[in-house]
């Protein structure tokens, strides 16, 4: 890199570096904003101003957010079993439509898939 022809001088606020002309013009603004404590943004409020979420809810929320280490849980779901069962009846209609069409026999029927988690009442088992 080019070596800068005009020596810079730190600021003594903020510590940035600065050629002596622009130095005393920084140095000003700087003092200005170092003095100024301006509170921080509350998202959470202004989210709640005009919807007919309570600003309480808000932080309620952001607080359990925090709890969970950054980030809300995600429901789980069966979407993986779900598009299986979706594909294997796709498929297996699409045999039974190319049987009808040649007349060959018939496939045997797709097994029913009862989704993970749903427990069979006794009057919905096949028992012999």
């Amino acid at each position: 890199m080019d070596a800068p022809s005009e020596p810079v001088f730190p600021c003594s606020v903020c510590g940035r570096k600065f050629i002596k002309s622009s130095l005393e013009k920084h140095v000003s603004a700087c003092k200005k904003l170092a003095s100024l404590h301006r509170k921080p943004f509350d998202s959470g409020k202004q989210r709640a101003n005009g919807s007919d979420i309570t600003y309480a809810d808000v932080k309620k929320a952001q607080k359990e957010k925090t709890k969970n280490g950054g980030v809300f849980p995600r429901p789980q779901t069966n979407w993986r079993e779900r598009h299986g069962n979706f594909i294997d009846a796709v498929s297996s209609s699409k045999r039974v439509d190319y049987a009808l069409k040649t007349g060959a026999p018939l496939p045997p029927p797709p097994r029913t898939a009862v989704p993970s988690g749903k427990l069979l009442k006794s009057f919905m088992r096949r028992e012999k």
